[in-house]
């Protein structure tokens, strides 16, 4: 699924979601509507967590992020700007080739734990999927809540 295709879906869903919610705000259930949102975005939420794995493999996956925007600040200071001089000594040290390969392969050696017993080819789509029908209904709790904080 494309990131534009995502992001529609998205949308979609806050629009058809925040629509319901204040448009049905000002009648008398309001209060349900918001235990339902509330309920709905809780079970979502620990659902997400049960499928991907807990919250090491998030937390592994920000790690990997962090290191591969940091080997790129590294190989991109590494490079000499055609102006500046080349510094005496430098900061950082690149990994070398060998260092990098150790610590993926025990990564790839620990699987993230399947609580649920779903398939490993349909849990990152299904991952996706959850991800996408739980943060608008962060969204929009976190909207109400900062409307009624600051303008009411």
């Amino acid at each position: 699924m494309s990131k534009q295709k995502k992001l529609l879906i998205l949308l979609g869903l806050f629009v058809v979601l925040g629509g319901i919610y204040w448009g049905l705000g000002s009648i008398v259930m309001n209060m349900t509507i918001l235990y339902i949102y509330y309920a709905l975005c809780m079970i979502l939420s620990v659902l997400y967590i049960l499928v991907a794995g807990g919250i090491r493999p998030i937390v592994d996956e920000d790690r990997r992020r962090e290191e591969k925007s940091r080997k790129q600040y590294l190989a991109d200071k590494g490079k000499l700007h055609p102006i500046k001089r080349r510094d005496k000594y430098r900061r950082f040290r690149v990994k070398g080739e060998g260092e990098e390969k150790i610590s993926e392969e025990q990564r790839e050696k620990e699987p993230a734990p399947n609580l649920l017993n779903i398939p490993e080819e349909k849990r990152p789509m299904l991952c996706t999927w959850l991800l996408l029908c739980v943060l608008p209904f962060y969204l929009i709790l976190l909207i109400d809540w900062v409307f009624l904080k600051f303008f009411s």
